[in-house]
């Protein structure tokens, strides 16, 4: 992994933490965004969990582009995890904002909670 490129988690930490359920994980999302214009972004996803994948990525109003099956060395050449690769395609410029504070995005969240 390269150190100066910036890695976002929109996802809920196991059920156990919801990063975007604080306004300062939001805010640092939009800033993170918003020093990176042009920049592509990808997400990582078992296949199974590709719909959990997309609705987190989704969520925060960003979009999802190409999808395809790729293999990745796993700690040696030899072992290869099959993953799904994400195209993750930038918002518009408020939405993040607006999702974070949606009354179905904190339904999802108080829900997760409970699951």
């Amino acid at each position: 992994m390269k150190p100066n490129v910036p890695m976002v988690s929109v996802c809920d930490f196991f059920g156990l933490f919801d990063y975007l359920k604080s306004r300062q994980s939001v805010d640092r999302l939009t800033r993170t965004l918003a020093e990176s214009p042009g920049k592509r972004m990808f997400s990582i996803s078992n296949r199974a969990h590709l719909n959990d994948s997309v609705a987190f990525i989704q969520r925060v109003g960003l979009k999802v582009g190409d999808v395809r099956d790729i293999e990745v060395p796993f700690f040696s050449p030899s072992t290869r995890l099959k993953v799904v690769l994400i195209e993750v395609l930038r918002p518009d410029p408020d939405s993040v904002a607006a999702q974070s504070d949606s009354p179905e995005t904190n339904n999802r969240r108080t829900s997760n909670l409970h699951e």
